[in-house]
């Protein structure tokens, strides 16, 4: 896997979510880094968490539609 620079590549704020969930998360920047590193199965996104807002998981949560999912937080 190439090593990279994540403040090289572009923020996105964009959400498939509908409203009222849209409004939830669409605080929230995204740096996509799979493209970046050649991954192709799965998708790596950068999101700080300096502002205040829901994470995937806690919004799948707050639905009680939860499908597992991998994530992460450092």
């Amino acid at each position: 896997m190439p090593r990279i620079d994540p403040t090289i590549i572009p923020r996105n704020n964009a959400t498939g979510y509908p409203a009222p969930y849209a409004k939830v998360v669409g605080g929230r920047w995204v740096r996509r880094l799979g493209p970046e590193s050649g991954l192709s199965d799965f998708g790596i996104g950068r999101i700080p968490s300096g502002n205040a807002h829901y994470s995937d998981i806690e919004l799948h949560w707050s639905r009680g539609s939860y499908r597992r999912k991998d994530e992460s937080r450092y």
